[in-house]
């Protein structure tokens, strides 16, 4: 049927999203990567007070550590809205999103809360069921932002959509996980100190890239086809 996926399809797909738009991946990557380096690695350094031998000041503890976690606020806020514009910028190149639509960021980052509550209450419930939460939930963010689609209202439209494809976008998101950790460990091994805290961080932002890019996928082969077959027979 037209709706059917196979693993292999979601795969190919997920990785067609991220060839069409590399260079800005790339940006994104590699930015919060950086940011969050400098962030962890001051905290690496200075964590236990103490630099080669020297002790430092608790005046200066306490300062630094009022500014790291003004900083750490300012870095999640700077990935939130660096998220919401990816999942923008794909949906745009994919044809969904007017350049002169209003932005969402509140109603986005409650549903990345829900979703993140939902799934992981998922994954206490011996796994399983957060694999399918996510699966069923991974489209969310572009019925949130190309349909202007309520909070919940999404996430129920990613639900339905993915319905009946949820085994196959599973298995995708495991290949993709299994991918991540194997390449977490081989450059944790390879790495120490800060060059280990970059690795983390740069492991952790490509899985963010990957979730958006099958997210697109899943709207463009479920829904997108799917409302312009409809529009072509009205």
């Amino acid at each position: 049927m037209e709706n059917e996926l196979t693993v292999r399809e979601v795969v190919e797909g997920t990785i067609a999203k991220v060839q069409e738009n590399m260079q800005m991946l790339v940006v994104f990557v590699l930015t919060l990567t950086v940011l969050g380096t400098a962030l962890q690695g001051g905290f690496f350094f200075l964590g236990d007070g103490d630099i080669a031998g020297f002790e430092i000041p608790s005046f200066v503890l306490t300062a630094f550590g009022i500014s790291a976690g003004i900083a750490g606020i300012a870095l999640l806020i700077v990935a939130i809205v660096a998220s919401y514009l990816l999942w923008e910028l794909l949906l745009r190149r994919a044809g969904y999103y007017p350049p002169d639509s209003e932005r969402r960021f509140f109603r986005y980052v409650a549903q990345a809360i829900l979703i993140g509550i939902g799934t992981g209450l998922g994954f206490m419930l011996l796994v399983i069921p957060g694999l399918i939460f996510g699966a069923r939930w991974a489209a969310a963010p572009a019925f949130l932002i190309a349909n202007k689609r309520g909070t919940i209202e999404s996430m129920g439209d990613s639900w339905d959509m993915v319905s009946g494809n949820t085994t196959p976008v599973v298995l995708a998101y495991l290949t993709g996980v299994a991918i991540i950790v194997v390449l977490g460990l081989v450059l944790n091994i390879t790495g120490f100190g800060l060059v280990s805290i970059f690795f983390e961080n740069l492991v952790s932002n490509i899985g963010t890239v990957l979730t958006i890019a099958m997210g697109v996928f899943l709207y463009d082969r479920l829904h997108g086809r799917s409302e312009t077959l409809s529009q072509v027979f009205d």
